[in-house]
């Protein structure tokens, strides 16, 4: 319970606080102007600002001009274990999160030229693309950009991809388990196209990860690129082995 000699703007901050956790205002969800917060509280806008300025420092909040004020997702980090090859969604899922997938582009071309190298393929011979988006808990997390080799891309089938792990299905559906991965992780603006689909504006920040997926004998299986929400950091430990 609020004391009543407790400042109005930590007032307000607790009430916002109570409002969230309470799930009046969800992840995701927009919070009263600042106009209607003053007036619950019979104060003035200034006061309001200094209470959601505090929450946004916080990282509770986030602030989008010409749009209002909204809750964030809490962060879900996974962690980049040098050791195992696992993906995504099995880090989400063991954190209690449920995950589903959304098709939005599944369909034959030309390979780029880096793509064509990088699947040793001949230059201009013809792959998959497909494009996905993961959600977590129903919002969007992560878009799925990839590139899949003809044989490989063939055998995938509507319903594994709207339903499985592209790890889970390449191993328990194609028969082709994931062995080596190799990757880059960089972070971007969001273009308009990648934010509309992730839900966020355009130029937010972004964590990219670049990947090759190989498998036996380093056979080349998918490669592409996977855009991440900054609810999903990634978490490392590295351990150190001592020389024999």
């Amino acid at each position: 319970m609020t004391k009543k000699n407790t400042p109005l703007y930590q007032q307000i901050h607790q009430h916002v606080l109570a409002g969230i956790a309470a799930g009046r205002y969800p992840p995701g969800g927009r919070l009263p102007s600042e106009s209607v917060l003053a007036r619950e509280f019979a104060t003035t806008r200034s006061t309001v600002v200094r209470a959601l300025q505090q929450l946004d420092f916080e990282g509770v909040i986030s602030r989008e001009k010409g749009r209002g004020t909204f809750v964030k997702t809490p962060s879900l980090a996974t962690t980049l274990d040098m050791t195992r090859i696992r993906s995504f969604e099995d880090e989400i899922a063991e954190k209690g999160a449920t995950i589903e997938y959304r098709l939005l582009a599944f369909n034959r071309l030309k390979a780029p030229v880096k793509v064509a190298a990088a699947l040793e393929i001949a230059e201009q011979g013809e792959i998959y693309h497909l494009v996905r988006l993961r959600l977590v808990n129903g919002a969007p997390a992560v878009l799925e950009n990839r590139y899949i080799p003809l044989e490989i891309g063939s055998r995938l089938t509507i319903d594994a991809l709207t339903h499985h792990a592209m790890y889970s299905i390449l191993e328990n559906q194609i028969g082709l388990p994931v062995t080596d991965v190799d990757g880059l992780i960089r972070v971007m603006g969001a273009g308009k196209e990648i934010a509309g689909h992730l839900q966020i504006k355009a130029g937010t920040p972004v964590l990219v990860r670049d990947y090759l997926l190989s498998g036996e004998n380093r056979r080349p299986l998918i490669c592409g690129e996977a855009y991440f929400r900054e609810q999903y950091p990634i978490r490392y430990h590295i351990k150190a082995v001592k020389p024999a």
